[in-house]
């Protein structure tokens, strides 16, 4: 069963997470990032993933109520950081034999930076956006 948990970075950033051991002898881990849900735009994506026999983190997108593409809150990276440190922690504690990060929509995107990053050999994103923190017009021109 997950377990909802909370980590601190740097005493200022609540990193919201939940974690489910592997079951069987399982030495996979998979990551999920979460993409838009409406109405709420926080919620854990996947949750249908509960019953998998690999260890799950589910990580939320959730920063004063608001997601904030895991990465920052008015151009202050310690939201990315944070994740950054999550991520690596649990790898190191899981110690999987393969690891794999998956999202879509915005999730998509992070999944793709943060399997980059940490070097992650199983991406899955579906539908990632590419436009990060810009809006584009009719006329597909960034604003």
């Amino acid at each position: 069963m997950a377990e909802n948990l909370v980590f601190n970075f740097k005493n200022q950033i609540s990193i919201h997470y939940r974690f489910k051991p592997a079951v069987r002898d399982c030495r996979h881990l998979l990551i999920v990032m979460s993409g838009f849900n409406i109405p709420d735009p926080t919620v854990y994506d996947f949750t249908m993933l509960d019953h998998c026999h690999s260890a799950i983190l589910w990580i939320k997108d959730d920063f004063g109520g608001l997601p904030a593409y895991y990465l920052c809150n008015e151009m202050n990276f310690d939201i990315e950081q944070g994740i950054s440190l999550l991520i690596q922690g649990v790898i190191d504690f899981v110690k999987p034999a393969d690891t794999t990060i998956l999202g879509a929509s915005k999730g998509g995107s992070m999944s793709l930076y943060y399997g980059l990053k940490h070097n992650i050999q199983n991406i899955i994103t579906a539908v990632p956006q590419f436009y990060i923190g810009s809006i584009a017009g009719e006329d597909n021109k960034i604003r």
